[in-house]
């Protein structure tokens, strides 16, 4: 009896496990109502899923924002580098504005007052020229006599001395280093302490004679480095003057005394290719007119 009881038991444990494949085949909402905790846990994995989606587009769109800025800070620092360059072309601009607006000013004030001076002296020779060939001869103070035309011609030179007179002086120096001058670069004393009569070019280098006479310029020049010798020349309107030699690391100066007509320049030149130039003051250029010359037909009245 227990026997046959055993077998009805396995026999119904049979059939109860060959209906569990239908279970795993049931809808889930079945599978839910037997587990109520399911559905809950689905949806909150639904929910990470959801997130993680959401975070990685997240990251993908900050990837594109940081790479955007990136570009942008490039073209922003590219933009602030042009700003700097053109600012600096403005400046120079401004200046070499200045300097041809007071050069023009001062040429205009000159060229009123020899105007009016060439009229008194073309009165003055009018009057020479109507005494002719007349000798009347008068005494001078001490007994001496001359003629009259002498007298008045000595008078008239001395005259167009004291209203033509003019005065030229300058003085300048490099404030920075020239680090790679070329083979007959002009070296450009850029900063002007004085300039009277606008002789000196700051921007062009040179110097050009406002009136013809005679002129003494001085230059000292200091090297840039120990590497070796450096040579330069002073330069009238191109033509070679003097040389200038810097030993190893040193310094050098040089005096010239020219005969110069109006506009005539005078300039230092570097001979030697790559060989720097030390600024701040230490290289300098300076000239002033020692004694005019009354007889150029650059003078009013001649």
């Amino acid at each position: 009896m227990e026997l046959k009881v055993s077998i009805a038991t396995i026999g119904l444990l049979l059939i109860f496990l060959a209906s569990l494949p239908d279970i795993k085949a049931e809808n889930v909402e079945d599978v839910d109502e037997r587990d109520p905790g399911y559905k809950e846990l689905i949806k909150r994995m639904e929910n990470i899923e959801a997130r993680d989606n959401v975070n990685t587009e997240l990251n993908h769109r900050i990837l594109a924002l940081e790479n955007l800025v990136k570009g942008q800070q490039s073209q922003i620092s590219s933009l602030q580098e042009t700003i700097e360059k053109q600012a600096d072309v403005n400046k120079q601009l401004h200046d070499r504005v200045q300097y041809l607006e007071s050069r023009d000013k001062a040429n205009g004030a000159i060229e009123t007052e020899m105007k009016s001076q060439k009229k008194r002296i073309q009165v003055v020779e009018e009057f020479i020229k109507n005494l002719g060939d007349k000798h009347t001869t008068v005494r001078e103070n001490g007994g001496k006599e001359r003629t009259v035309n002498k007298i008045v011609q000595r008078n008239i030179r001395s005259i167009q001395r004291r209203e033509n007179e003019q005065t030229v002086a300058f003085f300048a120096y490099l404030t920075n280093h020239i680090e790679n001058p070329g083979v007959h670069q002009i070296i450009a004393f850029d900063h002007v302490t004085t300039n009277i009569g606008n002789g000196y070019n700051a921007f062009a280098g040179d110097f050009r004679a406002p009136v013809a006479g005679t002129y003494v310029f001085a230059t000292t020049l200091m090297a840039g480095s120990y590497s070796t010798g450096y040579h330069f020349q002073i330069m009238q309107n191109a033509q070679y003057v003097s040389n200038i030699y810097i030993p190893n690391g040193g310094t050098a100066s040089q005096e010239v005394v020219l005969q110069l007509n109006q506009g005539d320049n005078v300039s230092i030149h570097n001979i030697d290719a790559g060989q720097p130039v030390y600024g701040h003051g230490y290289s300098t250029f300076s000239g002033f007119l020692l004694q005019q010359n009354y007889s150029s037909p650059g003078i009013v009245g001649k």
